[in-house]
């Protein structure tokens, strides 16, 4: 609910929180609850366009697991798990383990649940990451239209499914799709959170980013100006920090 309000500060907060009372409460690592707060926090920081942060913060969990072995404990425990054992180099079992999870979700919940929804936006990211672009990009493009069907044009995982598949087009040469989808996530973010909220500033910033990969410098220079002054009416130096 945090996220969806554009408040991803307060949302990281209660999350590092959250896996800090782990201890307190007597949960293990590997815990599905633990490795689901560490997959969610993990989501968030890549949101906000902190991939270093999400590479160091996944290969910490991952330090207490010597030899990651899925077993079978349910819906929270496949996705979070299959998101460390991609990050320990296990690509194929992290795909499988994946794609299993898709499918009970699928059969428990049916096709167009939003924890089914978020399995299949999952399991893009996993093929993206091992390379496998066109298949990353079929099950990316299911899990925007499911959600967009499901939740909403304007809802904060339709738009993160929206900001990965146009990642995933710009990495594949496709600028032009990668900046109608950032242009059309954009305008949502201002429409329903506001124009200096979080969400917006930071799809200001990865629009003027790809603009300035297509060599459209000029244009780049306003919209990371327009995104710094909405930054300094409402959030302060730090947020600059965050999104850079």
């Amino acid at each position: 609910a945090l996220r969806e309000r554009g408040d991803d500060s307060r949302a990281e907060l209660l999350l590092r929180r959250a896996l800090e009372g782990r201890h307190t409460a007597g949960l293990e690592s590997t815990h599905p609850l633990v490795l689901l707060l560490h997959r969610n926090l993990a989501v968030l920081l890549e949101s906000s366009g902190r991939i270093l942060e999400v590479e160091r913060f996944l290969q910490d969990a991952l330090s207490s697991i010597s030899t990651p072995v899925p077993c079978n404990k349910g819906l929270l425990h496949d996705v979070p798990m299959a998101t460390l054992l991609q990050m320990s180099g296990h690509h194929a079992q992290a795909k499988h383990l994946q794609q299993q999870s898709v499918a009970d979700m699928h059969s428990r919940l049916g096709p167009t649940h939003p924890e089914t929804l978020g399995a299949i936006h999952a399991l893009a990211l996993l093929l993206e990451s091992g390379g496998e672009h066109q298949e990353a990009e079929r099950t990316q493009r299911r899990a925007l239209e499911g959600r967009e069907g499901t939740l909403g044009p304007s809802h904060c995982d339709t738009l993160l499914s929206m900001s990965s598949l146009a990642k995933l087009l710009q990495a594949t040469d496709r600028c032009q799709e990668a900046e109608l989808l950032l242009r059309r996530a954009l305008e949502r973010k201002e429409a329903v959170c506001g124009k200096n909220s979080p969400g917006a500033v930071r799809s200001l910033q990865r629009l003027a980013q790809l603009l300035q990969a297509k060599g459209q410098s000029l244009e780049a220079e306003q919209l990371l100006q327009k995104a710094e002054e909405r930054r300094q009416q409402v959030f302060g130096s730090g947020f600059a920090r965050e999104i850079s």
